[in-house]
């Protein structure tokens, strides 16, 4: 599991590459992208003025760190699946065998990246294009030496990292369980007291000494802010 949420600006990511991948402006395309895009109007209560968070919450940069709220389970699941991709097509890149920069520069709706396929049969990524898929310095100098068969990774080879997804119901249990076994003397016989290692709610590396590792308020504050300050003037969430 990630350290933090899907943030907006990781989820603007996503967006942007979709985007310009399948263009709105194109018929056949406008629903895969109108369908990733996650719903506004959750911020919308009949009690509440919300309003201009619908327009600004996902795309303004003062909410670029927040956590991306309104997206359901298919476009969660559809995510991590451009995520998975995303990052074995830089492993890809940055171990030499493709083309620098193929995944910003070359795609477009016949040029893409998938893993299945890649490990199916390397050659069909980006089209068929060899001058992406094999256009890296490392591929290109195995192909001068005439030593075809290493121009690709397999999954035997354990670089390529496993499928993101969403977590399952054990998997958010085990995230919340104290760790049993790095346990500290304390009135909680046979676990922690918190659901980290330590016996105090404050953090004590150097960097960041001080800071909160939970998020709730201290005596008297407002519930105000994230873990780390008192109060960041977080005034949504």
């Amino acid at each position: 599991m990630d350290e933090t949420e899907v943030t907006n600006v990781m989820y603007m990511e996503y967006l942007t590459l979709v985007k310009k991948i399948f263009p709105p402006e194109n018929e056949k395309y406008s629903l895969i992208y109108f369908g990733t895009i996650p719903d506004t109007l959750v911020w919308r209560n009949r009690l509440g003025f919300n309003e201009t968070m619908t327009n600004n919450y996902l795309r303004h940069p003062a909410y670029s760190d927040y956590l991306v709220v309104g997206v359901n389970c298919m476009q969660d699941n559809e995510f991590a699946n451009w995520r998975t991709n995303r990052y074995n097509e830089s492993i890809l890149e940055k171990e030499r065998f493709t083309k620098t920069d193929t995944k910003i520069l070359d795609v477009d709706d016949e040029t893409t990246f998938d893993t299945e396929t890649y490990l199916a049969l390397p050659t069909s990524i980006y089209g068929g294009k060899q001058q992406l898929t094999i256009g890296g310095a490392l591929s290109q100098s195995l192909l001068k030496r005439k030593r075809t068969k290493n121009l690709d990774i397999q999954r035997i080879d354990g670089i390529f990292t496993p499928e993101y997804g969403l977590p399952t119901e054990s998997q958010w249990e085990n995230a919340a369980t104290v760790e049993v076994g790095n346990r500290f003397t304390n009135n909680q016989l046979g676990q922690n007291k918190y659901s980290w290692t330590g016996s105090y709610i404050i953090n004590e590396k150097r960097k960041v000494k001080g800071d909160q590792l939970a998020n709730f308020k201290q005596g008297k504050g407002d519930y105000g802010g994230i873990a780390g300050w008192s109060d960041d003037s977080a005034d949504i969430t």
